[in-house]
């Protein structure tokens, strides 16, 4: 019986670290609905001040998600190799021809990228524009035009406070 005992620690190790999981999964989700909105809470006139903190945020939000899929993907491969004990010792039983099937999960995270940051830029300028004419733009080129004059007149103002 040492190999069921070993197993049932090895799952109550793994059960912990699935709550860890969880936890941070948690702690994901709010700070995407806080980001968010922070995002819809933002005057057009601040939009580029704040993209950094955007940026660095989103950066901190999918090395937290890697870090978790990972030990996540771990973990479920060491409660699959534990099961498999557990199934031999406690159902099994010597001479029975039984097999154990599985479904594994398959976590895919989009890497954020340059491009990718560019989509999700477009996508909060395009509901600032909304926010500010009361109108979706008409095209991407409207929303980049319009965004220009923005980063224009902050950079103005800029220049007018060191004169």
């Amino acid at each position: 019986m040492t190999k069921l005992r070993e197993a049932v620690y090895e799952m109550d190790s793994v059960r912990g670290g699935f709550l860890l999981h969880g936890e941070l999964i948690e702690d994901m989700f709010n700070e995407i609905a806080e980001l968010s909105q922070d995002a819809n809470e933002i005057k057009r006139e601040h939009a580029m001040i704040h993209w950094d903190k955007v940026k660095r945020k989103l950066r901190l939000l999918q090395s937290i998600a890697d870090h978790t899929r990972d030990e996540f993907q771990k973990d479920f491969a060491l409660l699959d190799e534990t099961t498999n004990v557990l199934f031999e010792e406690c159902v099994k039983g010597p001479g029975v021809k039984e097999t154990v099937s599985h479904s594994y999960p398959q976590v895919e995270l989009q890497t954020m990228s340059p491009e990718r940051d560019n989509e999700v830029a477009m996508s909060y300028n395009r509901k600032a524009f909304a926010s500010e004419f009361g109108r979706d733009p008409e095209s991407d080129e409207e929303v980049k035009t319009w965004i220009a004059g923005v980063i224009a007149k902050i950079d103005e103002t800029e220049q007018l406070k060191k004169a």
